[in-house]
């Protein structure tokens, strides 16, 4: 049984996994049992053994007085552990039950037929009682835990070993997602695509569904024994999921007014700049109106040919305030432009209410302002337009 490959991770599990973890479906009382399904031990039927085990725990989940318990450890590492036979015995038995602290367990072994079949030989272990078997038998094919053939296989196995068998299906529709089946207040399954599959033992049940955002009230059903039956749950929206009233516009953000107030600072900045430009300008026209006093008035361009330092700083200065005097005009049409569209913005705003009651109105009416700064030939200058 493959022993020799699995020593050192039975003694690694063993040691570290020695508290077992328990998911119930169902709360343990007076009349749900924990119980533990190990992994059926094979040597030739990997697949099919660990299907079968997946399909084992999944109607142990369902089963009307019974909560699954789980644990990390399989009966392969167990039984290693433990050094038990091949075939592990009632001593080994009553010490994989006392590794595990548990009164109920299911466990088995697979092996394969010449036919194309499996045979699963299945025992349920209790405490202080006799141990019950079922054989079964089928298509090696099966390999699917959820498949229909297989779920049928696994619950004869867990029914006949607990005596939970006298239920029948339900095949409930709630939606087209997914969420959870509840019967008597136990989930017992879950929905895929809005179906599930149960298995309920015989009787009258409460039967309920949570989706998330949906709700619908649970339903009575009477559950025959060897029957399946059709249920189907009308969801309404939730209180939760129902939309949230649109957001007032008093306590929306004012974007055009922080724009606007944006786009006025901005053009105080340029403008800010324009006016420092004007001084340096108005300093260096100065600058180099004085130098020219000093050169005769026969010199009508002192950048032509200059002779000496008066006129070759004079020719500088006026080079420079020519500069400063276009970047100066720049700076005050971007300036003005964006002071402008900034107020433009702040006071054409006047809520989104009115706009939505008078919109077409507005925007037959509303001006439109544009400053608009020249340059080239005619720098220095600015035409403002105004449309009605």
């Amino acid at each position: 049984m493959r022993r020799a490959n699995v020593v050192a991770l039975a003694m690694l599990t063993a040691s570290a996994s020695s508290l077992p973890r328990t998911a119930h479906a169902e709360s343990p009382n007076s009349k749900a049992i924990p119980i533990y399904v190990l992994q059926i031990l094979t040597d030739d039927s990997d697949d099919q053994a660990e299907s079968l085990t997946q399909a084992v725990r999944a109607r142990a989940r369902q089963a009307h007085g019974w909560s699954l318990a789980e644990t990390p450890q399989s009966l392969e590492t167990l039984a290693i552990a433990l050094k038990c036979p091949p075939k592990p015995d009632p001593p080994c038995l009553q010490r994989i039950a006392d590794q595990l602290r548990a009164d109920h367990y299911i466990w088995g072994m697979m092996a394969k037929k010449k036919s194309g079949e499996v045979s699963a030989d299945m025992r349920l272990w209790n405490r202080n009682k006799a141990e019950a078997e079922v054989n079964e038998s089928y298509s090696e094919n099966l390999k699917d835990p959820t498949d229909e053939g297989l779920r049928a296989v696994a619950a004869r196995i867990f029914d006949g070993l607990t005596g939970a068998g006298a239920g029948g299906t339900l095949v409930i529709h709630a939606g087209t997602g997914g969420g959870s089946v509840l019967v008597d207040g136990v989930t017992k399954g879950m929905l895929d695509d809005g179906v599930a599959h149960i298995d309920v033992p015989e009787g009258a049940h409460a039967v309920s569904v949570r989706v998330p955002g949906f709700e619908a009230p649970a339903l009575p059903i009477k559950v025959k024994a060897g029957a399946e039956q059709e249920v189907s749950f009308a969801l309404a929206p939730s209180e939760e999921s129902s939309p949230a009233p649109p957001e007032s516009s008093e306590g929306r953000l004012p974007i055009r007014e922080i724009l606007g107030y944006a786009a006025v600072a901005t053009g105080v900045g340029f403008l800010t700049g324009a006016t420092i430009e004007g001084l340096n300008w108005l300093a260096d026209k100065n600058a180099s109106d004085n130098d020219r006093k000093s050169i005769p008035s026969t010199v009508t361009d002192v950048c032509a040919n200059p002779t000496n330092a008066t006129e070759q700083d004079a020719c500088t200065r006026s080079k420079d305030a020519s500069s400063k005097s276009t970047l100066g005009w720049v700076f005050l049409g971007v300036g003005a432009t964006f002071a402008g569209t900034g107020i433009w913005l702040i006071t054409s705003d006047h809520g989104s209410s009115a706009s939505a009651s008078t919109g077409s109105d507005r925007r037959g009416t509303a001006a439109h302002v544009a400053v608009v700064p020249m340059f080239g030939p005619h720098a220095g200058a600015m035409r403002m337009e105004v449309t009605f």
